[in-house]
């Protein structure tokens, strides 16, 4: 188990994570896309992955009749997850009692809508986003903590639904460049996603085409290394796992109209979407992190090809060109037989 560790602030004792080895869980169905999925299954955990921004298990499933079968299960649990949970640069807010008790009442004031309205709006309007751990350096201590799991809860559930729309425009990459997935399940009122396969070590020489891939889809992801890359052990492709925390080109174009950015006669919308992909180069975050690594510990140098990004805009450039000068030619050429009727 790795990422279970928190930091503990002053005399709080962080509650022990619900998450071992052996546990049952209880699940309900909310959404399938295998069919052979039941509405409640009981799923066991065999191993923890991780609990970094989200709760990571391998557990394993009995579907009706036959073996049974391993998945990964991702919960969104704002209760664990030392880098979803950080509060500082080295440390992270652990839950406790006390936190819980202060969200519970919190939410049964009826205080939740306005709170999470109130956030949405300061993130319009502020430069950086409202992040949840700012809640905790409010004077009221119990205010504070309240806000601060308020914050975690509306994080979680953006963070799922970012995946799951990431999940659905890459239906057609699913099973080659990310995980199937095989449905949504609830626990104890929490949100999950359900991936698959097993989790290996990083495959090193297609990751960063993998990575490309979902850039062509329209799908920019904002947290993209080595530790979101993870190996199908039987056909040994890579498969990116983290897409909670992506930006869709769909999205952003809808946001550069609302800036006005198309008046600009020489602007164009996709120049602007892979100027972008290239500024986050998804495949240069997990590349050249795993370039370094190997080379470090083994002291063979990979040789990863990045995308040309200047030659994938100048291509758009020329085609754009070449379809408005076939335009200019079919309108010069509708003028000509104007003039001779």
């Amino acid at each position: 188990m790795y990422g279970s560790k928190h930091q503990v602030h002053g005399a709080a004792t962080s509650s022990p994570t619900l998450y071992q080895e052996g546990r049952p869980l209880d699940l309900q169905l909310g959404k399938s896309y295998s069919p052979n999925l039941p509405s409640r299954v009981t799923a066991t955990i065999s191993r923890v992955i991780s609990m970094t921004m989200s709760v990571v298990l391998d557990v394993t499933l009995q579907l009706h009749q036959g073996p049974p079968v391993h998945r990964v299960l991702k919960l969104y649990d704002r209760r664990f997850g030392s880098c979803l949970r950080k509060a500082g640069k080295d440390s992270a807010a652990p839950y406790t009692q006390e936190n819980g008790a202060a969200f519970e009442a919190f939410v049964r004031r009826g205080m939740m809508p306005g709170f999470l309205h109130h956030r949405e709006e300061m993130n319009e309007t502020e430069n950086l986003p409202v992040r949840a751990r700012g809640f905790l350096d409010e004077p009221n201590r119990t205010e504070g903590l309240a806000k601060y799991e308020a914050a975690l809860w509306q994080d979680c559930i953006e963070h799922f639904e970012c995946e799951t729309k990431a999940y659905h425009r890459l239906a057609d990459a699913q099973g080659m460049l990310v995980p199937r997935i095989h449905g949504h399940v609830s626990l104890s009122a929490t949100k999950l996603a359900a991936i698959i396969p097993q989790e290996t070590a990083p495959y090193f020489e297609l990751a960063v085409d993998a990575a490309h891939e979902i850039n062509k889809r329209g799908v920019i992801m904002e947290d993209c290394a080595p530790r979101n890359v993870v190996v199908d052990r039987q056909s040994q492709t890579p498969r990116l796992v983290d897409l909670a925390r992506c930006i869709f080109r769909d999205e952003m174009a809808s946001e550069w109209c609302q800036w006005r950015w198309h008046e600009d006669e020489n602007w164009d919308p996709d120049v602007e979407y892979w100027e972008q992909a290239s500024t986050t180069s998804n495949p240069g975050a997990i590349g050249a992190v795993m370039a370094n690594r190997v080379q470090r510990k083994t002291g063979v140098k990979l040789d990863f090809r990045y995308p040309d990004w200047s030659g994938i805009i100048a291509k758009i450039r020329r085609r754009k060109e070449e379809a408005a000068a076939g335009e200019r030619e079919t309108l010069d050429a509708k003028g000509v037989e104007t003039v001779k009727q």
